[in-house]
């Protein structure tokens, strides 16, 4: 049995360049969350997706594949680390699909986050990404 992310009100954004009073619920537009679905619930619980009714979720494969759902989308939402992939593997394939929206990726007890998202944000200039450091607190639910 393992547990899931558990995540409380209140992310700590790495930077906010974009100059918006937050960054998450300013962004109009759908929501596009990619590896992250056993996690949607905390997600919600912990506001990193503005309106589940603007949200869709995808396989990191169907992206590969097409980048099937990026036409509509204005933000991206995925673990720093998932099963199939990692926000590096997912900057580099928003760029080569011309994604042009915002890219957020959220992690639990990253050690040098500010690193991360400088690597990240070197290597893919053009992929507008941002970095979400959550809080652990105890777990919401239990997966199997």
């Amino acid at each position: 049995m393992t547990r899931p992310l558990s995540l409380r009100r209140g992310a700590q954004w790495m930077d906010n360049e974009l100059g918006e009073a937050d960054p998450i619920r300013a962004v109009d537009g759908l929501t596009l969350a990619v590896g992250c679905h056993a996690d949607i619930p905390d997600l919600l619980r912990a506001g990193l997706l503005p309106d589940p009714r603007r949200t869709r979720i995808a396989g990191f494969r169907a992206l590969v594949r097409s980048g099937t759902g990026l036409g509509t989308a204005t933000t991206v939402l995925t673990p720093v680390i998932g099963a199939e992939f990692d926000a590096m593997d997912m900057a580099g394939l928003l760029d080569l699909h011309g994604f042009r929206g915002r890219y957020l990726a959220y992690g639990l007890d990253l050690p040098k986050p500010a690193l991360l998202r400088d690597e990240i944000r070197a290597a893919w200039p053009r992929v507008a990404f941002n970095l979400v450091v959550l809080d652990r607190v105890a777990p919401l639910a239990r997966r199997h």
